[in-house]
C-alpha cells in the first residue's frame, strides 16, 4: 500500500475516533455534571473550582468536536473520492506518455496486443516500470511485485491494441475498469488526451467522446 492510500486511512481512523468521542463526552460528562462537578467545586472552599470549570468545558469541547465531525464526513468522503479520481487520470496520463515513448520507437504504433499484455510491454520495455501506476487508487487490487509480470489482477485499466500516434480519430485506447468508480471513468484516447466522464453510460463516451454534455466532464 502506498503512502498516500496510509494517510487518507490515518485521517478516516481520527474521523471515527473525533466521532465516536461524542456520545462518550456525553455520558461521561453528563455524569461528571450530576455526580462530581458540583462537589469538586465544593471541595475545600472552593479550591478547585477552576479545575472543576475545566473539565466540564473540555467535555463540552469534545462534544463540539464531534459534532462538527459528524458534520464534515460527507464532505470528506466526497473529497477523498474527487482526489482519488484525479490521481486516477493521472495514473492514465504517465501511460499515455509511456505508449507515446513506445511509439517513437515502433515507427509511432502503440502495442499491438490488447489487455494487461499490451502494457507489460509498456513495463517489460522500460517505457512505465512502476506497477502502482496501472492500479486505480480507489481500488483495492494489490500492484504487481517489482520484475513481476502484468497481468489482468494486478491492473485496473483496459487497453485496447492496434493503434498508432499518427491516428488522431478520437477512440478509446485505455479506460477504467467497471469497478474502479462509481458512475465514474476516465479514459484515454488514442489522440493522447484523457478525460474523466460522470454519470452512469460514461462508458458511451468510449467511441464518441461528445454523446455526454461539458457538464458531466470532470
Amino acid at each position: 500500500m502506498d503512502a498516500r492510500v496510509d494517510a487518507e486511512d490515518i485521517i478516516l481512523l481520527i474521523f471515527v475516533i473525533l466521532i465516536l468521542a461524542g456520545p462518550i463526552s456525553t455520558i461521561c460528562g453528563f455524569i461528571y455534571y450530576i455526580k462530581i462537578y458540583g462537589k469538586l467545586k465544593l471541595y475545600k472552599e472552593g479550591k478547585y473550582r477552576q479545575l472543576a470549570n475545566m473539565i466540564l468545558i473540555g467535555f463540552v469541547t469534545m462534544m463540539i468536536i464531534s459534532g462538527l465531525a459528524v458534520c464534515m464526513t460527507p464532505m470528506f468522503s466526497c473529497s477523498r473520492s474527487k482526489a482519488r479520481e484525479v490521481s486516477c487520470m493521472s495514473n492514465l496520463r504517465q501511460i499515455g506518455l509511456a505508449l507515446k515513448m513506445y511509439s517513437l520507437d515502433y515507427n509511432g504504433f502503440y502495442p499491438p496486443i490488447s489487455g494487461a499484455a499490451g502494457l507489460e510491454m509498456l513495463r517489460s520495455g522500460g517505457y512505465l516500470e512502476n506497477t502502482r501506476l496501472y492500479i486505480c487508487p480507489n481500488s483495492e487490487r494489490s500492484p504487481a511485485r517489482e520484475g513481476e509480470c502484468l497481468s489482468e489482477s494486478t491492473v485496473d485499466y483496459i487497453y485496447i491494441g492496434g493503434y498508432s500516434l499518427s491516428d488522431t480519430k478520437k477512440t478509446a485506447i485505455v479506460y477504467d475498469k467497471d469497478l474502479n468508480h462509481k458512475k465514474y471513468g476516465n479514459i484515454l484516447y488514442s489522440d493522447g488526451h484523457e478525460t474523466g466522464f460522470r454519470g452512469m453510460n460514461w462508458k458511451e463516451c468510449l467511441f464518441n467522446p461528445s454523446v455526454l454534455k461539458e457538464e458531466h466532464q470532470f
